[in-house]
C-alpha cells in the first residue's frame, strides 16, 4: 500500500572522514574557499556521488564504477557534468571482481576546502593476496575531482596493518573534515581480517592527514588497549562505519562508530555490537564504549541473528543536536524472522549514547506490519544537522510484489513523518520485484533543497538495473543509467556507499 506524507526538512551540518610518511598534500594548489563540503570543484554548488560496484567495465564483470554528478542552481547533482570513475581513475588497472565503489565517503581531506572522495575497493587483489582490499582517495580542485593532486591508493600496508588475503579493506569507509586542528581523518574497515586464530574478526585502519604533509597510519581491533571487547570468529568488526564530532563529549574531535554485526553477545550468535571510539583523530589515549541490545538504556534484547550495527548513521556538533541511528535488520519481531528494527539515540553525551528508542513496523504510529525478511533497518540515514532520519526496509513487499522495498521517515522525536515506496507520487519507474528500494540511503542539505537519496539497485531502468531516487522538499527526481548524461550498463546502480552525507560548509 502506498503511504505518502509531506516531507518537512530542517537543519544543516557538514559531513565529513606511528610512522610519519611523506605526502604531497602540502602542495594542494588553489583553494576552493567558496565550496561546501560536498563541492568537488569549488563552484559553490553541491555535487553528488552514486555508485555501481557490480558494474562491468571494459568487459570485466564486477569491476565497479562511481559517478560524480556536478550540481548547479541550488539543486543537488542537477545541471552539471557527469564524471565516471573506475579503478583507472586512481591509477590502478581495472580488474574483474574489484567492486570499486562498494563504499564511499566525502570530506575535505587535504585542507584546500575542496571536497575529496574516499572510495572502497574491498575485493581488490594486492600483492598476490586475493580480496585483500584497498581504498582510493581522489582530491577535488577548482577544475574538479582529480584535477590537481594525483589520487592516492592505500592498502593495509600503508594504514598500519599487513596485506593479507580476504581482509576486504574498504568494505566500509568514513572520513572527517578537519575541525580547526588542521587534521582530517580517513577510516577504512577490513571486516575479513583474521587475527591469530580468530577468523573474520575484523579491524579498522586509519590515516590522519595534516596540512604539514604527515600521515599517521594506525590499526585498531577489539584487542587494542582501550577498545572494549575481544576478537572472536565472525565478529566482522568494521563492516559499517560512521563518524561525527562530539557524540560522547565536547572534545572537538570526531567520534567513530564501528559496527560488528556478527558479534556474539553471550550465547546469542550474530547478535551484533557497536563500538564508539571517542576522538578518533585526537591522538592517544583513546576512550571507547561498546553498545549492544543488552546495554542499559538500549531497548530490546540481544538475540541470535539480530545483526545490531549492520547499518549506522550519526550526526553531531557542539552547536547542534547530536543523533545516532543503529539498524538491526535481522531482528526477529516475535516469531517473525528478519523483520528488523532500529534504535534511535537523541542527543547522546556524557560518555554514553544515552537512552535509545526502539522502532519496528509493529511500533504504534509506524505504518505497515513486521513481516518475514522485511529487513527494517537495512540502511539508515540522518538529515545533516538533525531534524529527521530515514530507515530503509529493503525487503518490504507491496501487495503481491516481493522485495520491492520502502523507506520510513521519522522526526527527531522518533515520531513517524512519511513513507515512500515505488508506488509513491513522483517515484520513477514501476514497482518491481527485487527492486530493494531503500537498501541504500543518504541525507542531504544544500543551499536550495534538502532530503534523502534512496537507492533501488534492483529496479529495472532504461540503461540497466538500478535507480537512485531523490526525495526532496524542492523537486523529487531520479538518476539512472542511460539517462541524464549517465552511461548505460547499470548492474546494481545505487547511492550512498555506507557513509555519504551531503551538507553545506
Amino acid at each position: 500500500m502506498t503511504r505518502t506524507l509531506g516531507l518537512g526538512l530542517a537543519g544543516a551540518l557538514v559531513l565529513a572522514s606511528a610512522t610519519i610518511v611523506a605526502s604531497p598534500l602540502a602542495h594542494a594548489g588553489v583553494s576552493c574557499f567558496s565550496a561546501g563540503v560536498s563541492d568537488f570543484n569549488g563552484d559553490g554548488h553541491a555535487d553528488a556521488v552514486v555508485a555501481d560496484p557490480d558494474a562491468t567495465v571494459g568487459g570485466l564483470a564486477l569491476a565497479g564504477r562511481v559517478f560524480v554528478l556536478y550540481g548547479s542552481d541550488g539543486q543537488l547533482g542537477v545541471g552539471g557534468p557527469r564524471v565516471v570513475l573506475t579503478a583507472a581513475s586512481v591509477g590502478l588497472p581495472v580488474h574483474a571482481g574489484d567492486r570499486f565503489g562498494s563504499a564511499v565517503a566525502i570530506a575535505q581531506v587535504d585542507m584546500d576546502s575542496c571536497a575529496d572522495l574516499v572510495i572502497g575497493i574491498p575485493r581488490r587483489d594486492v600483492a598476490g593476496q586475493g580480496d585483500a582490499g584497498a581504498i582510493g582517495i581522489l582530491f577535488g580542485s577548482t577544475t574538479g575531482i582529480n584535477g590537481n593532486l594525483p589520487p592516492q591508493v592505500k592498502t593495509q600496508a600503508a594504514m598500519g596493518g599487513v596485506v593479507e588475503a580476504g581482509d576486504r579493506l574498504g568494505s566500509a569507509v568514513a572520513a572527517g573534515t578537519y575541525l580547526g586542528s588542521d587534521i582530517s581523518v580517513v577510516v577504512a574497515g577490513a571486516p575479513g581480517e583474521n587475527l591469530g586464530d580468530d577468523v573474520d574478526t575484523g579491524v579498522i585502519n586509519t590515516l590522519n592527514f595534516s596540512d604539514s604533509g604527515g600521515v599517521w597510519p594506525t590499526q585498531y581491533s577489539q584487542d587494542t588497549p582501550s577498545i572494549p571487547g575481544t576478537n572472536e570468529d565472525g565478529d566482522l568488526w568494521g563492516s559499517a562505519l560512521t563518524m561525527a564530532p562530539n557524540l560522547l563529549d565536547d572534545s572537538g574531535y570526531y567520534d567513530l562508530l564501528v559496527g560488528a554485526p556478527g558479534e556474539d553477545v553471550g550465547s546469542a550468535n550474530g547478535a551484533g555490537s557497536v563500538t564508539v571510539i571517542a576522538g578518533i583523530h585526537g591522538g592517544d589515549p583513546l576512550t571507547a564504549i561498546s553498545v549492544t541490545q543488552n546495554t542499559a538504556g538500549v531497548p530490546g534484547t540481544a538475540e541470535s541473528g539480530d545483526r545490531f550495527g549492520a547499518s549506522l548513521a550519526a550526526d553531531g556538533a557542539q552547536s547542534q543536536p547530536r543523533s545516532v541511528v543503529i539498524g538491526s535488520p535481522g531482528e526477529a519481531i516475535g516469531s517473525v524472522a528478519g523483520a528488523g528494527s532500529v534504535t534511535y539515540f537523541a542527543n547522546p553525551g556524557g560518555g554514553s549514547l544515552g537512552n535509545g528508542v526502539g522502532l519496528t513496523q509493529n511500533t504504534a504510529g509506524v505504518p505497515g506490519v513486521a513481516e518475514v525478511s522485511d529487513h527494517f533497518g537495512a540502511s539508515v540515514a540522518l538529515l545533516p544537522g538533525g531534524g529527521q532520519f530515514a530507515v530503509g526496509v529493503s525487503g518490504e513487499d507491496i501487495g503481491a510484489v516481493a522485495n520491492t522495498g520502502s523507506v520510513q521517515v521519522f522526526d527527531d522525536d522518533a515520531d513517524h513523518v512519511a513513507s515512500y515506496d515505488l508506488d509513491s507520487p513522483g517515484a520513477s519507474g514501476a514497482i518491481s520485484s527485487g527492486a530493494a528500494y531503500g537498501s541504500a540511503l543518504a541525507g542531504f542539505v544544500v543551499a536550495g533543497e534538502q532530503g534523502f537519496l534512496v537507492g533501488a539497485p534492483g529496479q529495472p531502468g532504461v540503461g540497466g538495473s538500478g535507480i537512485v531516487h531523490v526525495i526532496s522538499d524542492h523537486l523529487d527526481r531520479s538518476w539512472l543509467p542511460g539517462a541524464g548524461g549517465l552511461p548505460a550498463g547499470g548492474v546494481r546502480f545505487r547511492c550512498c556507499g555506507r557513509d555519504q552525507r551531503i551538507g553545506p560548509s
